[in-house]
């Protein structure tokens, strides 16, 4: 099918020929340009001087007497007139977002030509309104005065009163602001269409590019466009090309036609209808394609394509439209290797970069510097991470980095001072405090320097491709720094963070290569005027196509509805026309949308889908393209017991020397599922290390562990009451001791250092633990202090298909003491716990539902110890402080067993070694029969907080 641009092109040759010089054309977009010369070409049999072709925005700053003003300048030079309007200080970081607000309906009230004065009208005017206002309908004065008779009240909350303030001054503000930028000679589009509008009006003649002005396939046009337009077309300068399908221009229903329809009223003298019935005679393909999130859609179009009916493969006919332009990376990633030619009209974008993402780590970096002791600085260890695993960094000094980042980890470093860092010029550089925030642009531009030079003056970090991206960002940066110096603005860190990726969001790399060949992958708005055989537009949700939500805006709806500006419905009959212009002319069209509801996603598909299936014409087929996964359950997982598994086994034993050895933790993991002792204790797979920013349950444990040992190591046996007194009283000796256990524990043996911040609240709390245990022992003493975090291990003989074994068993056991003959066998605990079990039997159930697993470790460790000192020569009793429960009057670290209700007290371990000894050469002998394959535990109550629940798709 003929595309729109050909069919104009080749008019316009019939009609003027070799004379085509003496025209301007004009498009709603630069690719629109050329795509026609492209085809204009076609029609040339020998050399011809081409139009001259301009966008709108081209023409409107062409005619006017004012050039476009630098964004920055814009705001800045809003912001003093905004300050000095209202009389007060104001910081530019508060004011920044709402400034852009203001400017986009400044722009809007001079591209729909509204009298700033009407609009903005003080609540104190009021009563003139209507005087004022016989320009506007009575429908328009009836929805103003509605809306102010809102705020006439005499009840005003404090949001309407804040408001007020604010409409009060925005009239002047508008007004100083125009004046301002009229005197330098620049101004804001909207300014600038105005400018030209008004010239007409005032009956100026304007500079022309060229004696006719064509203009091609717009629609929705704003009054200054409207006053240009009919301008032309009065003078007998104009041609328009409107590109419409009859479907949705006759149906006076129909949105997409709203503006269609009144452009061809208007320009009737003037316009040249280019229409035709494509939509309900060409027979069209049309698929809907529901997928999962952004990376799922952008991995349909390769099957897509694939599928595609047309004999000829992929090329210049094909489009991959993206209503949300954040899936381009991802649709690159997923396009056919086998395609030749890929032109990509957003280009690339630098926030995609690496380089871009160096510069926000360098950012935070700086953003989050902790003040420290005696004027010092730190630096936040993620922060850190982030600026030296960054690949540019890490090439550049991959030594140094691999020192600093191993320190980190293995003396959990939260916070790093400058001389922690300093190991070369670049981290110099790098890590170091600014004075003032408008250092920061020469603070980036100095590293991308480094990062981009050697000795011998070439890069040594950065691949070839990448120094244009540098390059880029760091002439940005510059100008950036340009601006602001030039504007004398004061501004915080998180300030340049947002005007640098508003500079960058819009910064791309033009992809090199012939831009009209091969497939084309465009935002929405790039695709206006231009044609396809086959389109794939992604992400057909509602919200995003069309898009459902409105800009900030000063200005209500009723009053933009009242002034004829802008609103939601205006916009959704713009994206009307969008959508069913673009397929209008295409042949073979996919619509994939995310059925995912997530974030402000609802997973609802695009309203013009459900249009689509309900207009009988047109057959549409409908897909779920989800990922293929096989139904049904996951089999289960089971380990065979190979002989490297059975090789791994025998380090166990006892006669290997520095071999592993079955500590309570290793078998309560045998017990809950044998399959997650396979993975930790033979293939060895370990939960990765990571620094811990708070104390978490099981560091408080170790750091409570530690302080008693440190308290009670300093103590000589027999430990009397008036001894543990002294101690309680010494609170500064208590503190200490915990001091110290941070020094070990939290800081890895760091010295000189204490706790700090959120530190000191768990160092109070682990303060308030040991005055409680400490009154507890009162109650035993006197008592000696056996052993405290001492390891003890022994051997355990057994057999297992036909073979004997000995294994070691054994651990550090917390703390052992005596008094009156009998050894105490204890164990901390700080989480959560039970007292009780109903046999012993019951500790090796690892299927039954809370399984006493304290009481299988104290057991565990009172057997060892009672072949250490010899089972007939002393009374071993185990048990656990449950640190919860310290407080109770009913405090009991004594293991009760039995039914509920029938509990005796485990004073005596010796009466309960042969059984406990029976079911442990069980659990083990199961262990190494070869026949007996790991497993999953039937359990899934074990799986809750098992790190290798992911394997199993637990």
């Amino acid at each position: 099918m003929k595309p729109f641009l050909k069919e104009i092109a080749e008019e316009l040759f019939t009609l003027y020929g070799e004379r085509m010089e003496e025209l301007c054309l004009v498009f709603p977009n630069r690719r629109a340009g050329l795509f026609f010369n492209k085809y204009l070409g076609g029609c040339l049999t020998g050399p011809v001087w081409s139009p001259s072709i301009y966008t709108i925005q081209d023409l409107m700053a062409g005619i006017s007497d004012l050039a476009y003003a630098d964004e920055l300048e814009l705001i800045s030079e809003l912001f003093r007139v905004y300050t000095g309007v209202r009389g007060r200080e104001e910081s530019f970081d508060d004011f920044y977002y709402w400034g852009e607000v203001m400017l986009a309906d400044f722009d809007d009230v001079d591209k729909y030509m509204v009298r700033a004065a009407d609009l903005f009208r003080n609540l104190a005017d009021l009563k003139q309104m209507e005087d004022g206002f016989q320009y506007l309908s009575e429908q328009q004065i009836e929805l103003i005065q509605r809306f102010w008779g809102h705020f006439s009240t005499d009840r005003q909350s404090e949001q309407k009163k804040q408001f007020i303030e604010v409409w009060n001054i925005l009239h002047p503000v508008y007004d100083r602001l125009r004046e301002n930028l009229l005197g330098k000679g620049t101004g804001y589009e909207g300014m600038i269409y105005r400018n030209v509008a008004e010239r007409i009006k005032e009956g100026e003649t304007l500079n022309l590019p060229a004696s006719i002005i064509v203009f091609i396939g717009f629609n929705a046009l704003n009054p200054c466009e409207e006053v240009l337009f009919r301008s032309l077309a009065d003078a007998g300068k104009a041609m328009f090309y409107w590109d419409f399908d009859n479907y949705y221009l006759e149906n006076e229903m129909h949105e997409a036609g709203r503006f269609i329809r009144k452009n061809l009223d208007k320009y009737k003298d003037s316009g040249h209808r280019i229409s035709h019935d494509n939509m309900l005679k060409s027979g069209k393909q049309i698929e809907v394609y529901s997928m999962p999130g952004g990376s799922g859609q952008a991995q349909l179009i390769h099957r897509i394509l694939g599928q595609a009916r047309q004999s000829k493969a992929p090329g210049e006919e094909t489009a991959i439209i993206l209503a949300d332009e954040e899936l381009l990376i991802p649709v690159l990633h997923a396009l056919p290797e086998n395609l030749e030619e890929i032109n990509v009209t957003m280009g690339f974008p630098v926030k995609a970069a690496p380089v871009f993402s160096l510069i926000e780590h360098l950012i935070a970096l700086q953003r989050n510097i902790r003040e420290w002791k005696n004027d010092t600085i730190r630096f936040y260890y993620a922060d850190v991470l982030a600026v030296l695993q960054h690949q540019y960094i890490l090439t550049c000094e991959p030594a140094d980095v691999r020192v600093i980042v191993k320190e980190i980890h293995e003396k959990n470093r939260i916070y790093l001072s400058t001389g922690d860092l300093k190991k070369n010029d670049l981290f110099i550089h790098v890590f170091k405090k600014l004075g003032n925030p408008e250092d920061i642009a020469d603070y980036l531009m100095s590293i991308l320097e480094y990062i981009t030079r050697s000795d011998d003056g070439e890069s040594n970090a950065v691949p070839a491709l990448e120094l244009e991206f540098i390059y880029r960002v760091y002439t940005r940066i510059k100008r950036l720094k340009d601006v602001i110096s030039r504007l004398d603005l004061s501004f915080t860190l998180p300030t340049f963070l947002r005007l640098f990726h508003k500079i960058l969001q819009r910064t791309s790399i033009p992809f090199s290569g012939e831009p009209l060949s091969g497939i084309q992958v465009m935002g929405v708005l790039e695709t206006r005027v231009l044609d396809f055989d086959r389109i794939i537009l992604l992400s057909m949700n509602e919200g995003a196509f069309p898009k459902t939500s409105t800009s900030a805006s000063f200005i209500p709806h009723n009053l933009r509805f009242g002034f004829n500006l802008p609103t939601l419905e205006y916009q959704d009959a713009i994206y009307a026309y969008y959508f069913y212009r673009l397929i209008h002319r295409a042949q073979e069209i996919s619509l994939v949308y995310n059925n995912q509801n997530e974030g402000l996603n609802t997973g609802e598909k695009s309203r013009y889908i459900h249009q689509l299936r309900y207009e009988p014409a047109f057959e549409v087929r409908e897909y779920s393209a989800g990922f293929d996964l096989q139904s049904g359950q996951i089999p289960p997982i089971h380990v065979r017991k190979t002989g490297p598994i059975m090789d791994e086994l025998l380090n166990y034993a006892a006669a290997v020397e520095n071999g592993h050895y079955f500590s309570p933790s290793a078998l309560n993991s045998l017990i809950d599922c044998t399959l997650r002792f396979y993975f930790r204790y033979i293939a060895g797979l370990k939960e990765p290390d990571e620094l811990k920013e708070e104390v978490d349950p099981a560091l408080f444990g170790t750091l409570l562990h530690e302080s008693i040992r440190k308290i009670y190591g300093g103590l000589e046996n027999p430990i009397q009451k008036a001894d543990i007194e002294s101690v309680v009283k010494d609170a500064k000796g208590v503190r200490k001791a915990i001091n110290e256990a941070f020094a070990e524990v939290w800081y890895k043996n760091r010295t000189g250092v204490e706790p700090e911040g959120r530190n000191l609240v768990i160092r109070e709390i682990i303060f308030t633990y040991l005055q409680k245990i400490m009154e507890r022992d009162q109650e035993y003493c006197p008592i000696n202090i056996y052993s405290l975090e001492k390891p003890y291990f022994t051997g355990l003989a057994f057999e297992s298909s036909g073979q004997n074994h000995t294994v070691k068993i054994g651990g550090k056991i917390d703390r052992i003491d005596e008094s009156g003959g009998m050894y105490r066998v204890l164990d901390y605990k700080t989480g959560a716990g039970e007292m009780t079990f109903e046999s012993i039997q019951d500790l090796f159930e690892g299927e039954q539902k809370n399984r006493n697993r304290a009481a299988f470790q104290t057991f565990l460790y009172a057997k060892v110890f009672a072949s250490h000192i010899g089972m007939k020569e002393a009374k071993i009793m185990p048990g656990i402080y449950l640190i919860r429960d310290i407080y109770s009057q009913d405090f009991n670290y004594i293991f009760r067993m039995g039914p509920p209700r029938k509990h005796i007290p485990i004073e005596d371990y010796s009466n309960f070694d042969e059984v406990f000894t029976e079911h442990l050469r069980a659990l083990l002998s199961a262990l190494y029969d070869p026949e007996v394959p790991f497993q999953q535990t039937a359990e899934e109550e074990n799986c809750r907080n098992c790190p290798y629940r992911g394997i199993c798709h637990r």
